[in-house]
């Protein structure tokens, strides 16, 4: 199993190209269909993740920002072993804002992290609570920004 170095660690993550089309539909049904699946035991993106973290379950949502949009707070995922985000962001370059950062917890003036939208398959894993770690989004001011949100337990 591999081991983080920092807090997170930035991954490429092979995704369907039907998933693709499906973006730029803006057919969040099926997409959200198509990760339940892949985030069973058996699923593609499950047997990825677990190389990475011993896990028995993942738990995901579809976030999609768009401006006008507020900072997100400060949250560690609670008791959960790892948590990614994996773009699925078409154009990050027309992008501003939508920041994920992280700090250890509670220190309110040490960001150590501060990764800005990351282009379609692009999976980042990252440390929680139970590591120490907090983590918060940036607001988006301008263009589309959506990721699967996901959690491993």
């Amino acid at each position: 199993m591999t081991k983080f170095v920092g807090p997170y660690l930035e991954l490429h993550f092979p995704v369907a190209d039907e998933i693709r089309n499906s973006v730029l539909d803006k057919d969040y049904y099926s997409i959200d269909q198509f990760f339940k699946n892949e985030t069973q035991s058996n699923g593609r993106l499950f047997q990825f993740l677990k190389s990475y973290c011993d896990f028995s379950e993942i738990e995901f949502i579809l976030a999609v920002r768009t401006p006008p949009d507020d900072d997100g707070i400060w949250h560690d995922d609670g008791s959960r072993k790892m948590a990614f985000s994996l773009s699925l962001n078409l154009y990050p370059e027309k992008i501003s804002g939508g920041q994920l950062y992280m700090r250890k917890f509670l220190e309110t003036d040490s960001v150590i992290a501060s990764i800005s939208p990351r282009p379609y398959g692009t999976i980042l894993l990252f440390k929680t609570g139970l590591e120490g770690f907090e983590h918060k989004v940036e607001g988006v001011n301008a263009g589309f920004r959506f990721v699967i949100a996901g959690w491993c337990s």
